[in-house]
């Protein structure tokens, strides 16, 4: 989708190099043959959302009407521009991002947002409710250890995740979907057992823990009711319980403290005196009073009295 956009781009850069010769060569000449077509107000730089205050009809000979050249402002208003327009310029159709198509998804991402695309198997898609632009829960199961002692982790890990598209079209049905549709009722009691790529709108962190998941174990979901969909939706946080967070290393280790045995001092022949050995508290009790002596080890006393 990255190299079409560019791609697209690229060529619209190179067209409006000539704008300037094509908005001259537009001025109505006397007793000329005009049509009313949709011209730029002001310079708009790619990736711009067409508005009706961007563009207005006017008069244009049609001799210099560029092929796909657009009449109506409800034919552009609210589509993006894949190249940058000049003032006077006239607003075709190449100019413009198709509708549904993966330039204008790319336009339409927020700040800060991103697209990941997961594989999901085609029984998560629930009969083919899913669509671009529903809301899911994403459900994450983790393999921890060797073949011989797996052990699995499974929880909720986000909710209210935004669909961005299905498969390889931004707004259509998933091509298992389509597939089942073709086949329905001929397949067995297991259903469809095929894979489906979905795209969910997220954070560049939410995009990299679906990364992980995607990689360690697998990724179902189960799709929210439109009837509680809220605004704040857009923002979806991590949900997943201690364990799940922990078997995605998200959870820092809690420092333990080690205590190293005291080692007794050995005497050495090289000449270098041995390090003295720590003296022995005692508590002592004489009567009511209570008191802690210290006591030196025996062959340090010995070696004082000498």
């Amino acid at each position: 989708m990255k190299l079409a956009v560019t791609i697209l781009i690229t060529l619209g850069v190179l067209a409006a190099g000539s704008a300037a010769l094509v908005v001259k060569a537009m001025k109505v000449r006397p007793g000329a043959s005009v049509a009313q077509v949709l011209l730029v107000q002001s310079d708009l730089p790619a990736a711009t959302c067409l508005t009706g205050e961007h563009v207005k009809r006017e008069p244009v000979p049609t001799s210099a009407l560029p092929r796909g050249c657009l009449f109506d402002p409800t034919q552009v208003i609210g589509r993006y521009l894949i190249a940058p327009l000049m003032k006077g310029q006239v607003v075709t159709e190449s100019s413009l991002a198709a509708r549904g198509s993966p330039a204008e998804k790319m336009f339409m991402l927020p700040p800060g947002m991103t697209v990941a695309t997961i594989t999901v198997p085609s029984r998560s898609i629930n009969g083919g409710l899913l669509r671009a632009g529903c809301y899911v829960h994403v459900f994450a199961t983790l393999r921890e250890g060797g073949s011989a002692e797996t052990k699995s982790v499974s929880g909720t890990l986000f909710k209210a995740m935004q669909v961005w598209s299905i498969g390889d079209e931004p707004g259509g049905l998933a091509p298992a979907v389509q597939e089942q549709e073709k086949t329905k009722g001929q397949s067995s009691s297991a259903g469809t057992t095929g894979m489906v790529k979905v795209s969910l709108l997220a954070t560049y962190e939410q995009a990299g823990i679906l990364q992980i998941v995607s990689e360690r174990g697998t990724i179902t979901l189960t799709i929210r009711s439109p009837r509680e969909v809220k605004e704040s939706d857009g923002q979806t946080e991590l949900v997943a319980d201690e364990n799940l967070r922990r078997a995605l290393g998200l959870v820092p280790e809690e420092p333990t403290e080690t205590v190293l045995p005291y080692v007794e001092p050995k005497d050495v022949n090289d000449g270098t005196p041995a390090l003295p050995k720590p003296p022995r508290r005692v508590k002592v009790i004489r009567g009511t009073e209570v008191k802690v002596e210290e006591f030196m080890p025996e062959d340090q006393e010995n070696g004082r009295n000498q």
